[in-house]
């Protein structure tokens, strides 16, 4: 297996000057690894980290996870769950992790855009919208494929989690427009607790909550009779011009969401309350008449969804030492990194997000739509909603899947090439619940097109 490696990056080391590198403490150190920068024009650097898949790396597809929210760095989810070595939450201390995804597949992590993590360049650059961030990632990839070209053949799939479900579409529709330019060869698209349809979002949240006990029955029903014509399968908080009662319900269920002291992302875990995020919502004095600053909103938790109950000392502290950054090959002029630098963000949209995935899916791509059960962060019945008003034949009824005998890891439901898996007792992209989440993942990709 390590055999399989080492062949291949001699071939990859023949047609490029990068080096593997080897991470302080690591137990072991015998993955593949490379760390560095693409360099674009106009002065922009984004820090990527690409692992080698740990076994056949060369029949095995390369996978391009993003960071779910602007400004957020993708090293935390890397280092958390996806690397095949992770960050103790309770030392700080490197430890293998035996449901890597690289046991898989070939990973690559980008931080994007110039602000994110330990990617740097001029302000002036920063990605405002999804359509400038779908450009800019388009143009990574093209820099990732001169720089590994030995990688180009392989099967691609590129994806994250929650906020990216905007933009990766997107991403996906328009390296399929240029296919005879960049020849790159995509296969699909992988979406953790997305959020897709922004205008159904707030809907589907607010059933996921009522369905967790965590909305009044009679404001429940209320809103039910009085703004959503007797169902909330047609209701849309959305709209600048609904009723403001209807309109303070939505906003007043966001706030109480944050105030709440629950974890938003894995309801089985401790948080505490975030009172930056509180003060946000209840200083901008939300109310159905300016219902127009639910872009804002969404804004708000698209920025901090990653952030309000994770303890980012040990990320910090590892990531930091200068060992590390060495490694990394981090120039030494480059900011510390955190976990999260603020954005300017434009909450631009795109205008038909059902079109956009059904373009997709209908350009021959899969899509696989994933995540934990527990998360309220773009909750998975937004996934699975979505999937299914998508319009697609349903080709195999929601099914069980087992990971341990006799226990039920999560449930599976098709239609076409739209798969939708919901992992049991998990958070955000199925975190907590990692081997099932490989299962999954290594299910879906077995299939291929």
């Amino acid at each position: 297996m390590l055999q399989a490696v080492l062949l291949l990056f001699l071939a990859v080391a023949d047609s490029k000057p990068h080096t593997p590198i080897h991470l302080p403490d690591a137990p072991d150190n015998d993955v593949v690894q490379y760390s560095g920068y693409l360099h674009l024009d106009d002065d922009r650097h984004a820090h990527y980290i690409f692992t080698v898949a740990e076994s056949d790396p060369s029949s095995k597809p390369l996978l391009v996870w993003f960071a779910s929210s602007l400004g957020y760095s993708v090293l935390h989810q890397f280092f958390f769950t996806l690397s095949p070595y992770i960050i103790s939450t309770s030392n700080g201390s490197l430890v293998r992790n035996d449901n890597a995804w690289s046991k898989v597949t070939n990973l690559l992590v980008i931080d994007l855009p110039v602000y994110a993590g330990f990617s740097y360049g001029r302000a002036s650059n920063a990605t405002s919208d999804v359509y400038a961030r779908r450009d800019l990632t388009y143009e990574l990839l093209i820099q990732f494929f001169q720089e590994f070209p030995d990688f180009k053949v392989n099967d691609l799939y590129v994806g994250g989690a929650s906020g990216t479900g905007q933009y990766v579409p997107l991403l996906a529709l328009k390296i399929m427009q240029n296919r005879t330019e960049n020849q790159i060869n995509l296969q699909g698209l992988f979406i953790g607790n997305a959020m897709l349809s922004f205008e159904e979002s707030f809907t589907d949240l607010a059933m996921q909550m009522y369905s967790f006990g965590l909305v009044d029955e009679r404001d429940y029903q209320t809103v039910q009779k009085d703004c959503c014509n007797g169902t909330f399968d047609g209701c849309n908080f959305a709209y600048t011009s609904i009723d403001e009662f209807c309109g303070d319900f939505i906003v007043q269920l966001i706030y109480n969401r944050e105030k709440s002291g629950l974890n938003m992302y894995n309801l089985n875990d401790k948080c505490e309350n975030d009172t930056q995020i509180v003060n946000f919502t209840k200083n901008r004095g939300f109310s159905g008449k300016r219902l127009g600053m639910l872009a804002d909103t969404i804004n708000l938790y698209i920025e901090k969804s990653d952030l309000k109950c994770i303890d980012e000392t040990p990320f910090n502290s590892y990531l930091n030492r200068a060992d590390v950054r060495q490694a990394l090959n981090i120039p030494d002029d480059v900011r510390p990194w955190d976990m999260y630098r603020w954005v300017p963000y434009s909450c631009m949209l795109p205008e038909d997000i059902y079109g956009v995935v059904r373009e997709v899916v209908d350009s021959n791509l899969r899509l696989l739509l994933f995540g934990g059960d527990l998360s309220l962060t773009s909750p998975m019945l937004h996934s699975r909603r979505f999937a299914s008003k998508l319009g697609y034949e349903r080709t195999s009824e929601m099914k069980p899947f087992f990971v341990e005998k006799d226990r039920v890891a999560g449930h599976h439901t098709q239609y076409g090439r739209v798969e939708v898996v919901s992992i049991l007792a998990s958070g955000i992209y199925g975190s907590g619940r990692n081997a099932e989440t490989l299962y999954a993942l290594q299910a879906f990709l077995s299939k291929g097109n």
